[in-house]
């Protein structure tokens, strides 16, 4: 499993999100209702006080599934702003197992939350937060619209 999280991260240095400009729509995908079952509409609930990145900190945040569309996803941006986006397209698809994943790579521009939350649609949900290069939660869900949090503690 820590060579699969290794080659995640090691292939994940490129903006894979879409990005989240003030009014621009999260993704291009067509839109969908997402399950009731999805997270809250709120922001991810802060974390423990240690589970803050530093100004200058290099932040890494991956998503995995079995499936490429998702539901809700949530994080908090490089300015400590939370993030939210109701479909979550995964866009790389690789390894035997054939998983999709995205990673959201910045830095942090100030002291920055690192919690992220995951719907998936699929069967698979994982989550890992990565510091500095530096793995500090990895939280996976094998469930039919399975949740995960990662944060660090």
């Amino acid at each position: 499993m820590t060579a699969t999280l290794i080659r995640i991260l090691s292939a994940s240095f490129l903006l894979l999100w879409p990005p989240l400009a003030a009014n621009a729509p999260a993704h291009a995908a067509p839109p969908r209702t997402p399950p009731t079952s999805a997270l809250p509409s709120s922001a991810p609930s802060p974390p423990a006080p240690a589970a803050v990145a530093s100004k200058g900190d290099r932040i890494a945040l991956t998503l995995v599934s079995d499936v490429r569309e998702n539901g809700v996803s949530a994080w908090y941006d490089s300015l400590a702003r939370p993030r939210r986006q109701e479909q979550t397209v995964l866009v790389e698809q690789s390894g035997p197992d054939r998983l999709w994943t995205s990673t959201l790579v910045y830095t942090a521009q100030t002291a920055v939350r690192l919690t992220v939350d995951f719907t998936t649609e699929g069967e698979l949900a994982r989550c890992i937060v990565a510091r500095n290069g530096e793995i500090i939660d990895a939280q996976t869900s094998v469930d039919r619209g399975g949740q995960v949090r990662c944060a660090a503690r």
